[in-house]
């Protein structure tokens, strides 16, 4: 379980509306944030090394937002050269 949860909105339209503008941003800028990019996770099965419950940036829609208004990102990301 998370601690220290933020949720940054309840209503289901917006977080809909920031989840898009997120995806057209990571489509833009070509974002880098998922855990196969990560240092911290490890091998095939992409758990991450300080169990942060990561399924959804493994095999999750590309969100900033869950389906509750909590930030999907993880504060430990830090990318893997080449």
């Amino acid at each position: 379980m998370r601690k220290n949860r933020r949720i940054v909105t309840s209503d289901p339209a917006e977080i809909a509306a920031r989840n898009e503008g997120f995806r057209r941003e990571v489509a833009e800028f070509d974002l880098v944030y998922r855990c196969d990019s990560c240092i911290h996770v490890r091998g095939e099965e992409h758990s991450c090394i300080f169990d942060y419950p990561n399924e959804m940036l493994v095999r999750g829609d590309v969100q900033a937002l869950d389906d509750n208004g909590e930030w999907v990102f993880c504060k430990d990301f830090e990318i893997q050269d080449g």
